[in-house]
């Protein structure tokens, strides 16, 4: 008997159309679920899965899950908008440093003469009158004054 199998009487015509009515069941049940459409009691009689599984823990798993994942969201929306409102801050701060210290330099009168001087030189150096030292000290003068201000 080892190795041997009894063959199946092959399927009355009756077995075969049982068989057919379950496949067909089941399609209507499963197009039923996609759908989510049809007859509501027809659906209540086909199949238990259409229920609600209100007591599974996957189910309160994932929606921990999504809650957890909506607060981390949050989170990091209010961290970059407090990100982006001392990114703000900042640059105000610093565009307002940057009037007063541009006002500070408009009224220093030794700044106008260095300025000028440094055209001067530059234009002449440009024509190659002075040599190229008197352009680079009158730059170095400049931002001398440049960071004293600052």
């Amino acid at each position: 008997m080892s190795g041997t199998y009894e063959k199946l009487p092959p399927r009355t015509a009756e077995r075969k159309k049982e068989i057919q009515e379950k496949r067909q069941v089941s399609q209507l049940k499963r197009r039923l679920r996609k759908t989510r459409q049809g007859d509501r009691n027809q659906r209540r009689h086909l199949s238990d899965r259409m229920k609600p599984r209100r007591n599974n823990q996957f189910n309160k798993v994932d929606d921990l899950k999504r809650r957890l994942d909506r607060l981390d969201r949050l989170e990091r929306l209010q961290r970059l908008a407090l990100l982006d409102d001392m990114v703000q801050k900042e640059r105000a701060f610093d565009q307002q440093r940057r009037i007063r210290n541009e006002r500070r330099f408009r009224e220093d009168p030794l700044i106008e003469d260095l300025l000028a001087l440094r055209r001067y030189r530059q234009r002449a150096f440009e024509r190659r009158r002075l040599p190229s030292s008197i352009a680079h000290s009158s730059r170095r003068l400049l931002s001398r004054r440049l960071l004293d201000l600052y």
